[in-house]
Order: C-alpha cells, then sequence, then structure tokens
C-alpha cells in the first residue's frame, strides 16, 4: 500500500510539473533530491521486510512434519507386525499415519507458499533499487540543467503503479471454494501461510 501511495504521489508530481512546465530550475533539483531520498528510503524499507524468517519457520515445520510421518509409518509397520495387539492398534496406527501425510502435504504447501513470498521480496528489492538509480540519474540531469520531457515522467509514473497494482494482484489470497466469511483474525499488513 505504501508503494502505490508513493508511486501515486510521483504520478501527480509529474503531472503537476507538466502542467506548470518547470524544469531545470532550483525547485527541479530539489525535487530530485527529494526523490532519490525517498526512493533511498523506499529500498531501506523494502529491505527490511525480508520474509526470511516465515520461510525458515516453514521448513522447520516441514522437517518436524515429515519426521512425524516417519514415526507414524513406523509405528504403522509395527502394528501391522503384531497381530497379536488386535486390528484396533493396527486401524489407529492407520489414521496415525494418514494424519501425518496431510501434515506433510500442508507443509510442503506452507512452505512453497513461503519460498514464493521471498523470491517475490527479491523482485521487490530489485525494483526499489531499480528506483534509486531512476532517482539518481534524474538527479544528475536536472543538476546539469537537462530535463526528461514531462510526458516521459508521467508515462513512467504510471507504469511504475500500474506495476505495483499487478504485484498486488499476484499477493492476493483467493479462497478454492466459495462460501462466507464469518470471522476475519488477521488485519491488513499481516503475514498469513496456507492452512493455518
Amino acid at each position: 500500500k505504501n508503494q502505490l501511495a508513493n508511486a501515486e504521489l510521483s504520478r501527480e508530481t509529474a503531472i503537476n510539473n507538466q502542467a506548470s512546465s518547470t524544469t531545470g530550475g532550483i525547485q527541479s533539483v530539489e525535487d530530485a533530491e527529494i526523490n532519490l531520498a525517498n526512493a533511498r528510503i523506499s529500498l531501506e524499507n523494502t529491505r527490511n521486510s525480508s520474509p526470511w524468517t516465515s520461510v525458515a519457520s516453514a521448513r522447520l515445520n516441514l522437517d518436524s512434519a515429515e519426521e512425524s510421518l516417519r514415526n507414524a509409518e513406523r509405528s504403522y509397520y509395527d502394528a501391522l507386525s503384531h497381530p497379536e495387539q488386535g486390528p484396533q492398534t493396527a486401524d489407529s496406527a492407520y489414521q496415525q499415519l494418514i494424519s501425518a501425510q496431510n501434515q506433510v502435504q500442508s507443509a510442503q504447501i506452507s512452505y512453497f507458499s513461503a519460498a514464493q513470498s521471498f523470491n517475490n521480496h527479491d523482485y521487490q528489492v530489485q525494483q526499489a533499487e531499480n528506483q534509486v538509480i531512476q532517482a539518481e540519474l534524474a538527479l544528475e540531469r536536472a543538476r546539469n540543467g537537462q530535463s526528461s520531457t514531462s510526458d516521459e515522467s508521467v508515462r513512467s509514473a504510471q507504469l511504475n503503479i500500474d506495476q505495483i497494482n499487478a504485484d498486488i494482484t499476484r499477493s492476493s489470497l483467493y479462497a478454492p471454494i466459495d462460501g462466507v466469511i464469518l470471522d476475519v483474525f488477521i488485519s491488513p499488513g499481516d503475514s498469513v501461510a496456507a492452512f493455518n
């Protein structure tokens, strides 16, 4: 949301610059310096919001679920090898085995989801680094009395907004079934994982 707000602010600034035709002066240099500072802050904020802890946690959960599955398999085969314990023991061990298999599948989904979030974060860091480079180049042009055309600035800002909206769309969660939401236990900005 912050990136989208910053991008919309950049677009409005570009439109205002286009309307007022203020280019190459002291104000333009100051604006470029402010844009560079904002781009650096955005980059630092993006780097600091790394989801690596959720990947590590998901990996630990997957390892634990796999260990539980191995234990359930041993218990099941042990129950089968001792028929004197009765069918209830084998049935119980079988149910634990099925439950452990389901837990592994759930943990795998959570791990892959966390890994995807981490990959998306890397992509966002690269975008923020590119924005810093773009802001540095704009500042250099402003200091040298050069300016890119205002139409290009507006188009660039709009493309940035479109890209952020596409990122938001890709990071949205959708339920695989139809239904009615009764309660929501998360807030905007909270991290979520599949099956939690």
